[in-house]
């Protein structure tokens, strides 16, 4: 049952630099303002920018609930 949490874990960490260096990448190139960032308020966001946030946000709903099963199922077996 480890591994699966370390996968999930590695996945988090994988799509977590996608959303970076999409972001860096964007303010960069200049399609958005790096103040953007402050409060995340503005229109014409590039599209990469809200899939990769939003993807990186749905790892902390859902799997959360994977995180707290897996470590239940470790401490009873």
């Amino acid at each position: 049952m480890l591994y699966p949490m370390f996968l999930m874990v590695l996945l988090t960490f994988i799509v977590g630099c996608f959303a970076v260096k999409a972001r860096f990448s964007s303010v960069k190139s200049g399609n958005i303002s790096a103040r953007y960032f402050k409060l995340m308020d503005g229109n014409n966001i590039p599209e990469v920018v809200t899939i990769t946030s939003r993807n990186f946000n749905n790892q902390f709903e859902i799997p959360t609930l994977f995180y707290v099963v897996s470590t239940l199922y470790i401490r009873v077996c």
